[in-house]
């Protein structure tokens, strides 16, 4: 359709275009004036189509035609499967400021449609595999069911219906091979008959692409031979692209085809007469094959068009990727000449092309799905195929029951012929037409793909039907087939042999020492007529004067693995033609060369050691081959574990500096690679050990870390293996600093000392000789990686007790093995060792109870991994002055003797028959090293056996002292009491706060120091016990020394992660116990596992903070929040004047936060920046007395009314009387001393009277008002 208007004021001008509806990949002519070589075309995608638009593309392709004519290929417009749509363009020339517009011009552009459920699930052919005639695509799932040559498709199944391609009887006869009979639905054993035939393609316009490539691909078999690529055989010699998408029956032949058809390679078929009655049939009209792998993404358009190019209707593609595969075939590949035309590029060479198969894919559509209707159908004209140059086809068929396509179609196809020389024979093509009269057949007979021509007595009809050769010569034996062609398309015949043909297979190179398996075989392909073979070996390069194998009557030959060269080649003919020389046909000579395996040479040296950062030189003799040198950590004998050098090429190799770090072992191996024609062969293996095992020469000082004092003059490493002999100047010592080692041997008199601060860290084991000492001075630490490697050798870890009195204890763990508990304390008093458990003991109890028991044997017990141990202080030190008497401190220096513990350690969960599961248990720091707290919480082992709410409870008192007996941690924090020493300050520093600025982490760096006991609290559905693991070891701090080391805890917190107070409750005596709040992300109001600690309920006073019912000593809180009210309790056995006080504080508290104490009984509050809170109280329980607070409206000082209730007994009389001053009363109870309760009645007022009539005794009279409870002791 053309425009007829024109456009003034424009330098161009645009008067029409043809075609007028289009889709992407059109070709679009344009009709105007004004045009340029770089005239461009902009293609608006919306509806604005103003000069200053930027919403357009540009044309796929611009060609410029002449001043008046313009071609373009369009691009995509509008997005796939929507609906057609009037669109604009404009020509311009020029650019920029300058540039020209014509005015706009229209079309309708209707986007491709893609049609869900297009595949074909099951086709049937004629390849035929042994006994079998027929195959079915579902049987192709292994090996030797992938068809192998021509065949054609017989049926397929679309839509769940399987359809005959015809109704012939070698159609029909294949589908019955196959299982198949005719009927009336195509469902289960029977098929409809169909009538579908090839597209006859007669031109296809384009060029060969330099890219792609475009390519024929044959099933392997097609060139006679299965294993090799033969472009001269004569079923292949001479094909084109239209051959191969014509051939076969009814054109069908799956078994060759085309790969990457160019999208230039535009393809138009007549499509006449279409019938549009039962449009909604179900009967596929249009058939599309793919036969080698699809793009992703790569659409083909298929589409009706009129007499001008106009769409009727709508297009339709298909990305073949998103199409189930049917099954696979075995396929070859040819090249094509790049540049010549489409229509008549032949075979030129082969190509191999990843792997040797591809799967067979096909697609159908109905004449509907391209929206052609009884109203449209007359404008249908033909048919259109655009390739997405990437199409794979071996055909693209149509249905002839729907439209017509005037073309040749072959009804009978020329037979095979074998004939004696002398004698004549013909062969002839057989041709149906739908044609209308002026669609007239011409025909070409072809030898070998060439074109024959009339002989004058020899050969005539070679542009006929029927080709007569007469007489038959012996140089006659060829393929022929048949090219039939008019205007409306075209139509290849089979190819028929007359007698046989045979082409040599590649000459062969093989080594001699090839596994049978690989060894090659020599090979030809001879077609037609079922031809026999004879072989022949010769010394010379000839096919005359060999000597016939009388063995080898097969297409292949394996010749013997001789080294050297010969030559083979071989007769046939047809197995018909027994007495007819003439008929015999030889192969090319072909060569089989063996050559000797190539030569690997000699190393040398063969091993060789060098100490690290050194350098190893190998040199390569008596090889044969190319040189690459390799390099392995492994030296293993799979080429996978070697690598190649770079720029190593020469008979001298110079490795680089080599150092375990570097390499990743000890040992590097190095070997030569040799290539030669034969292949390649491989030198023996140079072993290099890298001097990884360090010997301390210790000549310049005891410094472990100074590398002038050891051998190769290098610090060891982690990876190194290091050996301490004696007799050295100096021998090593670690501080201050980390060491490191792989292993450690310490030979006989050797010693090695980690000296306070000091960390050893070894990978694997440390050995210590019979007479050799590895020391672990107070403060050191041995950490160990590996969990599965056990030390040997006596070692000594040294560690301080706190500053103690002569009745204190100290709850200890030992790092080593072996350590007798005596022996460990040996001036301890025999009956002064204890194990907390739960059960009976030495005590003759009666009933289980959680308790320390002692030991009545001690000497005979052992340290058991783990495990704590309560042990006294020396019985006796009189060179100490007033330690005897108790007025004066002892640091005990525990040492432990023994091999040091690493690995795994868990205690026993049953002590003396008794499940301690539920209960506290003694465990303590079973190695030479600190750990971490938060590993030690964190593990997933003990997160399941340690109870949520218990903390690690550290002994920490003076003995017979009344305070709370431990000093109290979890993640949260540390509580301690008034025997804690230093309070983050000097002595027995078992455990050390530290904290990593403006982090969360605040606890990472907590540690539990080595010798440490504590006591922990196990779930009563404990399985077993706490585990202890190298993974919670950690280095000593560099801040240690003697008698100075990790302390408790630091009070100065130097990041804002928790926020978080500490409240002192003391007496007059200066005795306190302490509890913690924390503020954190990890608090819940609930019991939080690893940051609430439980109060234990121990001791003569102590406070705690209750949430739900349960009084912790340390409770961790959601994060902070002001309106927050925190109960607290205490318990005093004592009547008297207490004092609560802020002791330290951290995170918003520190920053202004204020801390209000508000008691409850007296109705006030008060801010503990203030300074202390002192209050009065008798003895007793009081869980609800005060409260902590952050928001309050008035602040005052406590009264002391508790104190005021007075209990006494009235002179004379057998009456207690109380009096509370101005509290109410709400009851009153009396026990005797042994907690019998004598009388518990109401009370009411501020006064109360008991008559009892009882013994003179003293009894305890409980008072309890409305804001409290009191205790008295009076003498009745």
């Amino acid at each position: 359709m053309l425009f007829l208007f024109t456009s003034a004021g424009f330098a161009q001008s645009v008067t029409g275009n043809s075609p007028q509806k289009v889709t992407h990949r059109t070709s679009v002519t344009i009709i105007g004036t004004g045009f340029t070589s770089t005239s461009t075309v902009r293609l608006y995608t919306g509806t604005d189509y103003a000069t200053t638009s930027t919403a357009y593309v540009l044309p796929t392709q611009t060609t410029f035609v002449s001043a008046t004519e313009l071609r373009i290929i369009l691009p995509t417009v509008v997005a796939a499967n929507t609906a057609e749509v009037t669109r604009h363009y404009r020509v311009v020339n020029g650019s920029g400021a300058s540039a020209t517009f014509s005015a706009e011009r229209s079309y309708t552009y209707i986007p491709p449609y893609t049609i869900a459920g297009s595949g074909v699930t099951e086709i049937v052919t004629n390849w035929a595999n042994g006994a079998s005639t027929a195959w079915k695509s579902t049987s192709t799932s292994n090996n030797p069911n992938q068809p192998d040559n021509s065949h054609s498709m017989m049926g397929f199944r679309y839509g769940g219906t399987l359809y005959s391609t015809g109704n012939e009887d070698n159609i029909t006869g294949v589908l019955n091979a196959a299982g198949y009979t005719a009927g009336a639905t195509g469902t289960g054993s029977n098929f409809v008959t169909g009538n579908f035939r090839a597209l006859p393609i007669k031109d296809i316009l384009g060029s060969v692409p330099s890219s792609g490539p475009n390519l024929i691909v044959l099933a392997s078999r097609v060139d006679g031979s299965p294993n090799t690529q033969i472009p001269t055989a004569p079923n292949v010699a001479g094909l084109t692209i239209r051959n191969v998408l014509i051939d076969g029956t009814r054109g069908l032949n799956i078994g060759t085809g085309t790969t990457n058809l160019p999208p230039t390679a535009v393809l138009t078929f007549e499509a006449t007469n279409i019938i549009t009655n039962n449009v909604s049939d179900g009967v596929p009209d249009i058939i599309v094959s793919q036969i080698a792998e699809p793009t992703d993404g790569s659409y083909s358009v298929y589409s009706f068009i009129d007499d001008a190019g106009n769409i009727v209707g709508r297009p339709v593609q298909v990305a073949f990727n998103s199409v189930a595969s049917l099954g696979k075939y075995k396929s070859d590949f040819f090249t094509l000449p790049t540049g010549q035309p489409l229509n008549t590029a032949q075979i030129n060479g082969s190509m191999l092309i990843g792997a040797t198969t591809r799967d067979i894919r096909l697609v159908a559509y109905k004449i509907g799905d391209f929206n052609v209707t009884s109203a449209n159908a007359v404008d249908a004209k033909k048919f259109k195929v655009m390739p997405s140059g990437t199409s794979d086809p071996a055909f693209m068929a149509y249905n002839r029951n729907r439209f017509q396509i005037p073309a040749p179609e072959i009804t009978g196809q020329p037979a095979s012929q074998a004939i004696c020389p002398g004698g004549s024979t013909s062969f002839q093509v057989t041709v149906a037409s739908t044609s209308s009269g002026t669609e007239t057949p011409t025909f070409q007979w072809e030898k070998n793909g060439v074109p024959v021509v009339d002989v004058p007595g020899h050969i005539w009809g070679a542009t006929t039907n029927t080709l007569t050769i007469n007489p038959v010569n012996a140089s006659d034996a060829g393929a022929y087939r048949c090219l039939i062609t008019n205007t409306a398309g075209s139509a290849l015949s089979n190819n028929a042999y007359l007698n046989t043909i045979i082409n040599a297979g590649p000459d062969v190179t093989v080594c001699q020492t090839a596994a049978t398996a690989n060894i090659p075989p020599l090979e030809v392909s001879a077609l037609g007529n079922n031809p026999v073979y004879e072989w022949y070996s010769n010394t010379v390069y000839n096919n005359t004067t060999g000597t016939l194998i009388a063995s080898a009557t097969t297409a292949t030959y394996y010749p013997p693995m001789t080294v050297g060269t010969r030559y083979y080649y071989v007769k046939s003919r047809p197995s018909s033609l027994n007495n007819c020389p003439g008929a015999v046909v030889t192969s090319e000579p072909m060569e089989y060369n063996v050559v000797a395996t190539a030569q690997g040479g000699v190393v040398t040296p063969a091993v060789q050691a060098v100490c690290p950062n050194g350098n190893a030189y190998i040199t390569l003799s008596e090889h044969t081959g190319a040189i690459q040198w390799q390099v392995s950590s492994t030296g293993g004998a799979s080429d996978s574990e070697w690598t190649n050098i770079l720029q190593s090429t020469t008979t001298t190799y110079n490795t680089p500096s080599l150092y375990v770090a570097n390499v990743g072992t000890a040992t590097t191996y190095y070997r030569a690679k040799l290539t030669s024609n034969c292949g390649t062969a491989t030198s023996p293996v140079a072993v290099v050990n890298t001097n990884d095992n360090f010997a301390w020469t210790g000549t310049i000082n005891t410094d472990w870390s100074l590398a002038g004092n050891w051998s190769c003059n290098s610090i060891p490493t982690i990876a190194t293996t290091v050996t301490i002999p004696a007799g050295t100047p100096f021998q090593p010592h670690v501080y201050g600093i980390k060491g490191f080692a792989k292993t450690i041997t310490v030979q006989e008199g050797a010693v090695v000392t980690v000296d306070p601060a000091g960390t050893l860290e070894v990978a694997q084991a440390v050995n210590v000789a019979e007479t050799g000492s590895f020391v672990v001075e107070n403060n050191g630490a041995l950490v160990q990686n590996a969990i599965d490697t056990a030390n040997t050798g006596v070692f000594t870890v040294k560690r301080n007790s706190n500053a103690l009195y002569r009745l204190d204890y100290t709850l200890w763990s030992s790092p080593v093995s072996g350590q007798n508990l005596v022996d460990f304390s040996p001036q301890t008093a025999t009956g002064r060792f204890y194990e907390y458990r739960y059960g009976l003991g030495p005590e003759a109890l009666t009933t289980n109870l959680e308790q320390y028991h002692y030991y009545a044997n001690p000497s005979a017990i052992s340290f058991d991994a783990a495990r704590g141990y309560l042990i006294r202080m020396p019985n006796s030190l009189p060179a100490i002055t007033g330690y005897n008497a108790g007025t004066a401190t002892h640091v005990f220096p525990g040492i432990f003797t023994g091999t040091a513990h690493n690995g795994s350690y868990s205690p026993a969960l049953t002590l003396n028959s008794v499940n301690q599961a539920g209960h506290y248990y003694a465990v303590g720091n079973p190695y030479p090293s600190p750990i971490s707290v938060a590993s030690f919480y964190n593990d997933t082992d003990n997160s399941s056996k340690i109870e949520a709410g218990s903390a690690l409870y550290f002994w920490r008192k003076k003995n017979n002292s009344t305070v709370v007996s431990y000093a109290i941690l979890t993640m949260a924090g540390l509580t301690t009491n008034s025997g804690t020493p230093g309070f983050g300050g000097e002595g027995n520093a078992q455990f050390y706060t530290g904290n990593t600025g403006g982090s969360t982490a605040y606890n990472a760096s907590w540690i539990i120091s080595p010798g440490q006991g504590f006591l922990v609290k196990l779930r009563e559905t404990a399985t077993g016990n706490v585990t202890f693991k190298n993974s919670m070891r950690v280095p000593a701090t560099t801040t240690a020394t003697e008698t100075a080391g990790q302390p408790f805890f630091r009070t100065a917190q130097n990041n804002n992660a928790p926020s978080r107070y500490w409240l002192n409750f003391s007496d007059a005596t200066g005795a306190y116990s302490q509890t913690l709040v924390a503020y954190s992300e990890e608090g819940t109001l609930g019991v939080d596992y690893g940051y609430d600690g439980y109060d234990l309920g121990e001791g003569n006073m102590r406070m705690y903070s209750v949430e739900s019912g349960i009084n912790f000593s340390i409770q961790a809180r959601p994060e902070f929040n002001q309106t927050d009210v925190v109960p607290m309790g205490f318990g005093v056995a004592t009547a008297g004047q207490y004092t609560i006080s802020l002791n330290d504080k951290d995170g918003l508290f520190a920053e202004g936060q204020q801390i209000y104490l508000k008691d409850k009984m007296l109705g006030t509050t008060y801010n503990l920046a203030d300074g202390d809170y002192i209050f009065n109280t008798g003895a007793g329980e009081f869980a609800d007395r005060f409260e902590v607070v952050y928001v309050t409206d008035a602040l005052s000082n406590p009264g002391f009314e508790l104190n005021s209730v007075y209990v006494y007994k009235q002179n004379g009389t057998n009456t207690i009387n109380v009096n509370s001053g101005s509290l109410e009363l709400t009851g009153v109870k009396v026990f005797d001393i042994r907690g019998r309760e004598l009388y518990n009645g109401a009370a009411t007022g501020t006064e109360a009277a008991v008559s009892l009539n009882i013994a003179q005794q003293v009894v305890i009279v409980e008072v309890t008002t409305t804001t409290g409870k009191v205790s008295k002791k009076i003498i009745f």
